[in-house]
């Protein structure tokens, strides 16, 4: 069953260009059984049949993983320890 999921997820990231990117290492960030060994090599793979920029796609993975860790970590840290607001 997560082989279809990553399937999926994998085609729908080949269809959205670089938001796809985003999306997918979004939701390996927001606790989603996707592993970024399943994610990474799938962005490297489009990088090196340049199918995607290299500066590009390394910007999308950083930035899919900053906002998914800032949307869902940065609020349960806070609600786990009051005294850090």
């Amino acid at each position: 069953m997560i082989a279809h999921i990553v399937d999926y997820l994998m085609q729908l990231a080949g269809g959205l260009g670089y938001f796809g990117i985003i999306f997918i290492v979004g939701l390996e960030y927001a606790c989603f059984p996707i592993p970024s060994e399943v994610v990474l090599p799938f962005v490297g793979m489009g990088i090196a049949t340049g199918t995607y920029e290299m500066v590009y796609g390394f910007t999308a993975s950083i930035i899919g993983a900053v906002f998914c860790h800032s949307v869902v970590a940065v609020p349960s840290f806070s609600r786990k320890n009051p005294e850090s607001r």
